[in-house]
């Protein structure tokens, strides 16, 4: 048991520091007006600064808010990561004195249903009075890593590619979908009640990668409704609930974007303050928005 709790604790300790930082550069943020790399994702050379594993696989959900502010506040050139141990299989070795980051998981555990006094429930009989299968049920428990950047190590990496905007493939994404988007507005928005998307035409941006960004955002807004992801939205603006709403809404366009090889562009700077309270106030908060971007983003991916 005292195992357990350690490691609860720890966990919890890693989630105060990610939320900490997380909300460090959002300060900046609001003081500087430079987004932070998890909103922009883009390196010095106009490269997809996605974290990736050693092999190459991108992280997904939290793991690539907390490796971008990491990488972002320590200076790291790329967005490479590893375990101690992956880094030895490839040959290479983790820099003395280096501080690793911390990437999470879920991990899926099946249990024996139990009472209230926890003794286990007898198993239900079939037609013939013989026992079924016992009742069972899936916990899921948060589990984490320590990972270290590509630039603490030894080996070396090839810069990355400047990825191809996609504009074609996020179309057919959204097409397929099923989203009903409209144009003909001076605004891009998501109507609720009668559920489609009304967006300026293309020619009214200033660059076709920003139509896309403001589509993409709207998009996740899109997921949100109760035929689909059925997320709490909240009612007006100031509105805890429409604010994290907004915030998903930046996280899964980032995440649909990149899956494209487009910039995102940030647009939701009026939520700001209401973002770093609320992520004060409750450090597993960020963990549920990424979870829920990432759940939107995947509404479109790609198959």
């Amino acid at each position: 048991m005292n195992a357990i709790n350690n490691q609860t604790d720890k966990i919890q300790t890693i989630q105060a520091e990610a939320t900490a930082l997380i909300v460090e550069q959002l300060q900046e943020f609001e003081t500087t007006g430079q987004a932070p790399a998890w909103l922009q994702p883009w390196d010095e050379n106009g490269g997809l600064a996605w974290p990736c594993n050693l092999d190459g696989t991108p992280y997904s959900g939290i793991n690539v808010i907390q490796l971008l502010a990491i990488q972002k506040k320590r200076g790291y050139p790329r967005s490479t990561w590893g375990t101690y141990k992956a880094y030895q299989d490839k040959g290479g070795q983790v820099l003395k004195g280096e501080k690793s980051g911390s990437i999470f998981f879920y991990k899926s555990l099946v249990k024996e249903a139990k009472d209230e006094n926890g003794n286990p429930v007898p198993a239900p009989l079939d037609d013939a009075g013989q026992p079924l299968d016992s009742l069972q049920r899936q916990i899921r428990i948060l589990k984490f890593y320590s990972v270290f950047n590509l630039a603490q190590t030894d080996l070396e990496q090839a810069p990355a590619p400047v990825p191809s905007e996609n504009f074609a493939g996020l179309a057919a994404a959204i097409r397929a979908a099923g989203v009903d988007v409209r144009h003909g507005t001076d605004k891009a928005y998501h109507d609720r009640q009668a559920d489609f998307i009304r967006m300026p035409n293309l020619e009214q941006f200033h660059s076709e990668a920003a139509y896309w960004a403001s589509l993409a955002h709207e998009c996740i807004h899109w997921t949100g409704s109760p035929a689909r992801l059925a997320r709490e939205k909240g009612k007006a603006f100031g509105d805890e609930a429409y604010a994290m709403e907004e915030l998903v809404a930046e996280l899964g366009a980032v995440m649909l974007l990149a899956q494209f090889g487009i910039k995102p562009q940030f647009q939701s700077t009026a939520y700001l303050a209401s973002w770093i309270k609320a992520l004060q106030a409750d450090h597993r908060l960020i963990f549920r928005v990424a979870a829920q971007a990432q759940k939107a983003a995947s509404f479109f991916t790609p198959h």
